[in-house]
């Protein structure tokens, strides 16, 4: 399931919620292009007791677009490209 999904300075954002209810964030790049993932990196910050996350880039701006999609039309295409998940 797509949730939290908006758009901000040219870049999408949402979240995907598996079937056992683990969320992933996503985003596009900044041209609307290409996805991202928020992944845990191995880093620890000790002062925080928790790992370090960053945004990488899981496919290339020629497999994935969002650009010039509205609202309704981006979520029908990330319902498309997550439904054999």
């Amino acid at each position: 399931m797509i949730k939290n999904l908006y758009l901000e300075e040219n870049q999408w954002f949402w979240t995907y919620v598996d079937d056992e209810g683990s969320e992933t964030h996503y985003r596009t790049n900044s041209f609307g292009d290409g996805m991202w993932e928020y992944v845990q990196t191995g880093t620890w910050i000790v002062s925080e007791k928790q790992h370090l996350y960053e945004w990488k880039q899981i496919t290339g701006t020629c497999q994935f677009s969002l650009r010039g999609y509205s609202l309704s039309g981006a979520r029908k295409k990330l319902k498309n490209a997550f439904s054999d998940d």
